[in-house]
């Protein structure tokens, strides 16, 4: 009969072959970008780490609180990378690799001192420098997260798998299960151990494969554009020259800008950017951005979307006369790269799903 606690065991033993293959698998996507470099190195770290605990079936010591105070202590030697990872996520270059080495010498300096001089402070002090370390991370995250997603919005008429609102939320997650741990399992309790593992899996089983399937895109977050000083036309001289005659401007770029759109159908290449955007009607970037927030309270991509959309129902009621379409169809036709992405945007514009903005139209 399996009793709680070999169970316990069975489930450590299953999430160390867990990130021993998942370790495997994201081996040969560790040079596709340095997000994933860092990901691949904290799923190995965490792998060596769950097989040292291994040393803890030798019966003499599997009871000793220094060896298992100091094994804690290694643990967290899993801190600087992971922090790495969610930082590179939202903010991509900005984890320099000093910093991760000196978070590392920081904390196998506390290892060295528990192990010369097993003193509770040094343990406290360890715990301390890792929930610091996690804190920081997931303010820092937070507060990237919010930037990196509106610059894309601002930037491109595709986000698919390039914003990063994962990223926040599995950062809190993730966190909250690591610091939880402490806390809840002052003491063995067998079973409550076993579902903190499997939790732990299924927690980092979506992290891998979200981040497997994640665009980096890298931006300067902290001025979008700021030096793109190039003027592309006489008409882009006329927008920017006469300080005084904003509303003029505006109402220049506004009427260039729908115009080429309509006529041009800017909206139906599916990876189209602000920077191919202002290209086409002679406008600086950044005040083709300005414009499109301030004036219209848009941004970009919610902008290219309107078009895509209102394109799309054309294209809807285009099915009496050629036949029914499929909506995958439609979807592609129209610029958007996925169906889900058409299906929730025209849903947010129109009230109604594609499906459901076609069975009305029959009626």
């Amino acid at each position: 009969m399996l009793t709680v606690e070999a169970f316990a065991h069975e489930i450590r033993g299953g999430i160390t072959i867990f990130c021993i293959i998942w370790s495997f698998l994201l081996f040969p996507t560790r040079k596709q970008s340095r997000m994933m470099q860092l990901l691949f190195i904290s799923s190995l770290w965490l792998s060596l780490s769950y097989l040292k605990d291994t040393v803890f079936i030798i019966e003499g010591i599997k009871n000793s609180v220094f060896l298992d105070n100091l094994v804690n202590l290694i643990d967290l030697t899993f801190f600087p990378f992971i922090c790495a990872f969610f930082i590179e996520a939202t903010r991509p270059g900005s984890p320099k690799k000093q910093h991760i080495a000196l978070a590392l010498i920081l904390q196998f300096g506390l290892v060295a001192a528990y192990a010369l001089k097993p003193d509770k402070i040094i343990l406290l002090s360890g715990y301390a420098l890792s929930l610091a370390m996690a804190l920081v991370t997931i303010i820092f995250v937070f507060i990237s997260a919010s930037r990196y997603d509106k610059a894309l919005s601002d930037n491109y008429s595709n986000i698919e798998n390039k914003n990063v609102r994962w990223v926040a939320a599995f950062c809190l997650v993730f966190f909250a299960f690591v610091i939880a741990y402490p806390l809840l399992f002052n003491h063995t309790v067998w079973l409550n151990e076993a579902i903190y593992n499997l939790g732990s899996m299924i927690v980092l089983s979506f992290l891998f494969i979200i981040s497997r399937r994640h665009i980096v895109v890298k931006m300067n977050l902290d001025d979008n554009d700021a030096n793109d000083k190039s003027v592309a036309s006489e008409f882009n001289d006329e927008l920017i020259s006469d300080q005084e005659n904003i509303p003029m401007k505006d109402e220049l770029i506004g009427k260039k800008l729908r115009k080429t759109m309509e006529e041009d159908k800017l909206y139906l290449n599916p990876e189209l950017s602000l920077r191919e955007v202002s290209a086409a009607i002679g406008s600086n970037m950044k005040y083709l951005s300005l414009y499109l927030n301030k004036m219209l309270g848009l941004t970009f991509y919610e902008y290219v979307n309107k078009f895509r959309v209102e394109y799309a129902g054309r294209l809807i009621l285009s099915m009496y006369e050629s036949g029914r379409v499929n909506m995958t169809d439609v979807a592609s036709q129209s610029g958007f790269n996925s169906l889900s992405s058409f299906n929730r945007y025209f849903k947010k514009e129109k009230g109604v799903t594609p499906k459901e903005y076609y069975y009305r139209q029959e009626k």
